[in-house]
């Protein structure tokens, strides 16, 4: 499922505007406007903090007092 920009936030986290200034970011998955959770994530995990263009992108975490719950599958 493609997701807007607001909607890639309230999954991952991050904040609008720094996903705004991501998407300029060369490589960033963007298909008339949209992308995946999977592109994003397979985009962030690929940039490397030594690269001078790119942004090391951290993912957010899942608190460590929700780690043991178990959770049902995102669809």
């Amino acid at each position: 499922m493609f997701l807007s920009i607001r909607e890639l936030s309230t999954v991952t986290g991050f904040g609008e505007n720094k996903l705004n200034m991501l998407k300029h970011k060369r490589g960033f998955p963007l298909f008339e406007g949209k992308t995946t959770l999977a592109m994003f994530q397979k985009w962030a995990f690929s940039q490397s903090p030594n690269s001078s263009d790119s942004v090391s992108v951290p993912l957010p975490r899942m608190p460590s007092n929700t780690a043991s719950k178990v959770f049902p599958p995102f669809r």
